[in-house]
C-alpha cells in the first residue's frame, strides 16, 4: 500500500476521521446516553409491552396500536384494550367490548359486557350477565349460561356454575363437574384446585388425541421436529409467523406432552429446549403446536369489572 505523501491526501484523511468522530459522538449523544438506546422516543400517556409485533399505547385519552418503529398501525380510537393474542386484540368502545385484527378492522363488533383474550381459537365473553365462548368470527361456540368463565388451556376451560368451579371442553361439555371452591387453568397436564379448604392437583382428563384435535381446531400447528442434537431440539415450520422468543411449544409422544421453550426462533426454524417431559421421547417428524397455558386474568378482570368497565 502506498504511503500518503501529499498535503491534500493528509487533509482528506483528517477530514474523514473528524467526520467519523462527529457521527459517532453525535449518535452516542442522541441515542445511547447511559446505555439507553431509544427505539421509540417518549410520547405516549400510557404504553404496554409488545405482543405479536404490536403494542397498545394511549394518547389524548384514546388507545391505538403501534409497530416496533413507533408508527401507528391502528390509530388511537378506543377507550381501552389489551394485547394481541392469536391475531386479535380485545378493545373497549362505546361501553362494550369487541375485537380488532392487526389491520385495525373491527372483526367482532363491541357488544359484550366483558371478554377475555383469544386462546386456542376461542374467547370467553360475558353478555346479559352470563358467560359463553365465541370463535374468531364472533359466533357462539358455547352459548352464555355460566356464571363465570376463563380462557381455554390444554383443551379445557374453567367455568363457574352455582357457586362452584369445574371444567368444560370446546363443545361445552362439563368434563369435570363444578365442585371446587377455587381453581386455576390446566398447565403441563395438571391444574391446582381447592376443595373443602385444602389445595391439591388434578390431571387433565383429555386424551392426547383430544388435545391435539383442539390444537388443530385452534390453528396452533407450528411445524415438525427437524432434528435433535444434545439437549437442543430444532423445530422447522412457519416460525417467523407464529413464534417469538421464549414462546412455549408442545408435542406429544403417546399420552405424554412434552413442552419446549423456543429460545432462538428464526424464519423457518427455532432452536428449543425441553422444559417439561423428556427429550428421549422426541424424534424427528413429530408435530409441534403452539402451547397455550391461559394467563391468570382473574385479578385484573375482577378489578376492572368493579370499576364499571
Amino acid at each position: 500500500m502506498k504511503r500518503l505523501t501529499t498535503k491534500n491526501q493528509a487533509s482528506f484523511v483528517t477530514l474523514l476521521m473528524a467526520l467519523f468522530l462527529h457521527l459517532t459522538v453525535n449518535g452516542q449523544t442522541q441515542n445511547t446516553v447511559n446505555n439507553v438506546l431509544w427505539l421509540v422516543e417518549p410520547q405516549f400517556d400510557l404504553a404496554w409491552n409488545f405482543s405479536e409485533g404490536m403494542a397498545a399505547v394511549k394518547k389524548d385519552g384514546k388507545l391505538g396500536f403501534v409497530n416496533k418503529e413507533g408508527k401507528y398501525v391502528i390509530e388511537p380510537q378506543f377507550y381501552f384494550g389489551y394485547d394481541f393474542s392469536e391475531g386479535m386484540a380485545l378493545v373497549y368502545k362505546d361501553g362494550k367490548w369487541g375485537f380488532v385484527n392487526k389491520e385495525g378492522k373491527i372483526v367482532i363488533e363491541p357488544q359484550f359486557d366483558w371478554a377475555g383474550n383469544f386462546s386456542e381459537g376461542m374467547a370467553a365473553v360475558k353478555k346479559d350477565g352470563k358467560w359463553g365462548f365465541v370463535n374468531k368470527e364472533g359466533k357462539y361456540v358455547i352459548e352464555p349460561h355460566f356464571d363465570r368463565a376463563w380462557n381455554f388451556s390444554e383443551g379445557m376451560a374453567v367455568v363457574k356454575k352455582d357457586g362452584k368451579w369445574g371444567f368444560v371442553n370446546k363443545e361445552g361439555e362439563k368434563v369435570i363437574e363444578p365442585q371446587f371452591d377455587e381453581v386455576y387453568d390446566f398447565s403441563e397436564g395438571m391444574a391446582v384446585v381447592k376443595k373443602d379448604g385444602k389445595w391439591g392437583y388434578i390431571k387433565n382428563p383429555l386424551t392426547a388425541k383430544e388435545i391435539i384435535q383442539h390444537y388443530e381446531y385452534a390453528g396452533a400447528f407450528i411445524g415438525t421436529i427437524h432434528s435433535i442434537a444434545g439437549n437442543e431440539v430444532i423445530v422447522a415450520g412457519k416460525i417467523a409467523e407464529k413464534v417469538k422468543i421464549f414462546d412455549k411449544l408442545c408435542t406429544f409422544s403417546g399420552e405424554k406432552m412434552i413442552i419446549l421453550n423456543a429460545h432462538f426462533p428464526m424464519m423457518t426454524t427455532a432452536k428449543c429446549k425441553v422444559i417439561s417431559g423428556s427429550i428421549k421421547d422426541l424424534k424427528p417428524g413429530m408435530k409441534v403446536y403452539k402451547y397455550s397455558s391461559a394467563k391468570d386474568e382473574k385479578k385484573d378482570q375482577e378489578k376492572e369489572e368493579k370499576q364499571g368497565k
